[in-house]
């Protein structure tokens, strides 16, 4: 692998473990920038939730597993971002692992730039492959 490319922060900055009553389809369109959910309920502070990446580093068009798991959450919202800006654009694309429990969501114009969740079912676990993209920063975090 190339030792240009970054390690890994595979940790989410936040989850929602509450009722997601307002968006119970997942399609929170309208929390691309701010990753806030806007559905009236106040996102955990301190999750124990997290997210898991299957390696160190990567190439570009490399397919990424990442693992959110965790404590029973109904809704959640994925994206990955330039670690060094945090308020930036959403970075890569993302494929499903299990379209039933997961979708994809496009965020400015990035197609398949965020996943969420695609109902309020209770959920340990959910599985995603990230893709890295040509001209990738140096660290990416998941958010």
């Amino acid at each position: 692998m190339e030792s240009s490319r970054m390690a890994f922060l595979g940790w989410v900055l936040a989850f929602l473990s509450g009722p997601s009553t307002g968006y119970p389809n997942g399609k929170v369109k309208e929390a691309c920038s701010s990753m806030m959910p806007l559905h009236g309920h106040v996102p955990q502070k301190f999750p124990k939730h997290t997210a898991e990446v299957n390696v160190t580093q990567f190439k570009p068009g490399e397919h990424v597993k990442v693992t959110l798991s965790g404590p029973t959450f109904e809704g959640f919202f994925l994206q990955a971002r330039d670690a060094e800006n945090l308020e930036g654009a959403a970075i890569g694309s993302f494929v499903l692992a299990d379209k039933k429990r997961s979708q994809l969501l496009t965020c400015g114009h990035v197609k398949n730039s965020a996943v969420s969740h695609t109902s309020k079912s209770k959920k340990t676990q959910v599985d995603v492959y990230w893709i890295a993209p040509q001209n990738s920063p140096k660290r990416i975090q998941f958010l």
